[in-house]
């Protein structure tokens, strides 16, 4: 198939890698995969401690940004139960959030 042709069919996100192909968000994201690992599992930490510690509401705010992690990473790897549990964690999350800031 000619050069032209494929990259027709690629989306332009404005990168180029050395060979002059496009490259992917989800491939310069995807290259962070496993510090974003372990960043989630220290924010998953640090939401359970504050739970057990009732340091309400940091639970909430720090559980959203594990959920949205986790999110990604099963849109990342096609794994749409891992994605959808995760957004339905991450819209009860945003409820609570929500709920809190909204109390008087």
């Amino acid at each position: 198939m000619p050069e032209a042709a494929l990259t027709a069919t690629r989306p332009n996100h404005g990168m180029r890698s050395n060979t002059g192909s496009h490259i992917s968000v989800s491939d310069r994201m995807s290259r962070f995969e496993q510090e974003l690992k372990w960043f989630a599992l220290l924010l998953g930490i640090a939401s359970t401690v504050a739970l057990v510690n009732n340091w309400h509401p940091w639970p909430l705010f720090i559980g959203l940004p594990f959920c949205l992690l986790w999110v990604y990473f099963g849109w990342l790897h096609t794994e749409r139960q891992l994605k959808y549990i995760n957004i339905v964690f991450s819209a009860l999350y945003i409820y609570g959030i929500a709920k809190y800031l909204l109390e008087p």
